[in-house]
């Protein structure tokens, strides 16, 4: 694969653009050997100064490519090695590392990249002591090491964040194209698709920004700040902050959500595909609560009852119909 397919689908894949259909083809090719230096190179490069158009046809036609490449070589992957084995010893968590193999300098930590499958959470500590709790389906970047003047984290997805703060190296998140910086501070960033980044500040405080050039939104507890893509404007509303940190316990709370959105939660909590019937109205609003113990069964029976469906289940697969 040449340079400029490689740094077009790092691209879309770290800014959260990439289509559904490609993600987890791009993830068994991320944390693979193959082209290991070419990935970091054109990794770096793009932390550094990002201005690839993401819209070219150029990016699509290199993902299709990466997607016909490891449909034929699935079963030699990393990740699905790595995916299967955990699933039968480990209950719980999976995170599949990859190291870039570079020797490491004082100045220059290795990058850590952890993809957390579908039904799964990960907890990760990093040297600084900041834990950081990664919800399924979420894929995040980090230094194996705290290194040099700033701390600075890349999400893909949903995470937990309880910092150890240190003014003198400022800790910041980079999420579909806004960055979170720590000033003390416990905060949930839910950054899955690549329309908005919800940030919930849960103690502490934290700055919410695009650019070094425009001012910074502060958030105080029980506050969330939501970035829109189409404006590209940061919005803030009062909340009760608990509500957002819910599913590191287990648990799901959703206030007036679409269902669109309570369908995607699903099926990354439960590892499962839900399809809709094409008659319902994925905006339609609902509010429920989901226990740790519940299974999926026990949820789709919950929304048969408050919405005017009926389901069908066959494998990991569920069929939802519209009565």
């Amino acid at each position: 694969m040449n340079k400029k397919d490689i740094k077009n689908i790092l691209f879309v894949y770290f800014n959260g653009m990439i289509p559904e259909k490609y993600k987890s083809f791009v993830q068994q090719w991320l944390v693979s050997d193959c082209e290991k230096a070419e990935k970091e190179l054109e990794i770096r490069e793009l932390w550094e100064n990002i201005n690839i158009d993401d819209e070219s046809q150029d990016t699509y036609d290199a993902l299709d490519r990466v997607l016909v490449k490891y449909r034929r070589r699935r079963r030699l992957t990393f990740f699905c090695r790595c995916a299967a084995v955990a699933s039968l010893l480990v209950v719980g968590s999976l995170c599949a590392y990859y190291f870039m193999g570079r020797q490491a300098t004082f100045e220059e930590p290795h990058m850590v990249t952890c993809c957390v499958p579908k039904g799964h959470v990960s907890t990760i500590t990093l040297a600084d002591g900041t834990k950081i709790i990664v919800n399924s389906g979420s894929v995040i970047r980090y230094p194996d090491k705290m290194v040099g003047s700033t701390r600075d984290i890349y999400l893909s997805g949903e995470a937990l964040f309880d910092v150890t703060h240190d003014a003198n190296h400022p800790f910041t998140v980079h999420a579909n194209g806004i960055k979170i910086e720590d000033l003390g501070t416990r905060f949930n960033i839910r950054a899955y698709d690549t329309l908005s980044v919800t940030t919930t500040l849960i103690d502490g405080s934290a700055q919410v920004y695009r650019s070094a050039s425009e001012p910074a939104v502060e958030l105080s507890p029980n506050e969330q700040a939501v970035y829109t893509r189409a404006d590209h404007k940061i919005r803030v509303n009062q909340v009760d902050a608990a509500d957002y940190a819910l599913w590191v316990e287990g648990e799901m709370s959703f206030n007036q959500c679409s269902l669109g959105e309570i369908l995607q939660s699903l099926e990354r909590k439960f590892n499962v595909i839900i399809k809709p019937d094409k008659n319902l109205n994925l905006d339609s609003l609902y509010s429920l609560y989901i226990y740790k113990d519940d299974s999926i069964d026990d949820v789709m029976r919950l929304l048969t009852r408050i919405g005017d469906y009926s389901y069908r289940k066959s494998g990991n697969t569920i069929l939802l119909i519209k009565q």
